[in-house]
């Protein structure tokens, strides 16, 4: 029994000197941060251009409407969120949208190179970007399908809930097996994915969680405070716990399902530059 025990504690403790290791040699923080601001620059613009396809000029925007309604806003923070999200009287703004999508591009190219970095796979050559794009493209929906889980939990009863509930995280499931495996081209053996579907299916419904009781909130203090700049600070937070929580799930499986943990030597900067790639 002693030596049973002895064994699993060397094997955590192995295990979490390697975690910490790895979180400094991928630089995790600093790749969250940089994903959280270039998603934010991206996906703003991408707001508007959707605000501005549905709504009519001199109206509150549709968009703000749904925005203001699924995270429960009022008051000043209600006042903010339409004051951001505005929709122009004049025509596109050409260079602007051009812009837009390159960064939309731009980002889905460092996703697919922190999650290969993750992993220690081969990063993806250029013909097969579109990955990455299809990646950012269900991450964005994914997102869509919890507002929409807020706004059916208002009007719906427990069971109704729990069933919409259920289809959600196996849908979340689904779809992070599917993707991370496109981004990784299947170099990812699939009982380690699996361990990585697990962690970060508990990480999306712990940021739904938080998003419920303390991003709302936060929104509205951060409105009254500081009006809308400090709506962009309170969305900018949820998107850097976003990434903090899906990097750092996937990470934890990875290192978890390593067989090689404490066999083999550490990479050299030069091995690890060539794996992670910049961000």
């Amino acid at each position: 029994m002693v030596a049973v025990t002895e064994g699993w504690l060397s094997w955590v403790l192995v295990r979490a000197r390697f975690l910490v290791l790895r979180i400094r040699q991928l630089e995790l923080l600093d790749r969250a941060y940089t994903l959280a601001a270039q998603s934010f620059v991206t996906l703003l613009p991408i707001i508007i251009i959707i605000a501005a396809a549905l709504s009519a000029p001199g109206r509150t925007s549709v968009v703000a409407e749904q925005f203001i309604a699924r995270f429960g806003l009022v008051g000043a923070a209600a006042r903010a969120v339409e004051d951001l999200i505005v929709v122009p009287d004049e025509g596109v703004y050409w260079l602007g949208l051009i812009l837009t999508f390159y960064a939309a591009f731009t980002l889905s190219k460092r996703a697919s190179r922190a999650y290969n970095a993750i992993w220690g796979t081969e990063q993806l050559p250029i013909r097969s970007q579109w990955r990455s794009l299809v990646w950012v493209a269900v991450q964005v929906g994914l997102i869509m399908l919890v507002t929409q889980l807020r706004d059916f939990a208002r009007g719906s009863d427990a069971l109704l809930l729990v069933l919409w509930s259920a289809a959600v995280v196996l849908l979340w499931a689904v779809a992070e097996f599917l993707t991370q495996n496109l981004l990784t081209r299947g170099q990812v053996r699939r009982r380690r994915m699996i361990v990585a579907v697990a962690f970060a299916v508990l990480g999306r419904v712990g940021i739904v969680v938080w998003t419920a009781f303390y991003l709302s909130a936060s929104m509205v203090r951060q409105a009254q405070t500081y009006g809308p700049i400090g709506v962009v600070f309170a969305l900018f937070t949820g998107l850097l716990v976003y990434w903090v929580i899906l990097m750092g799930a996937t990470l934890l499986a990875a290192v978890l399902t390593d067989p090689d943990v404490g066999t083999r030597p550490s990479p050299t900067p030069s091995e690890l530059d060539a794996a992670q790639g910049d961000f």
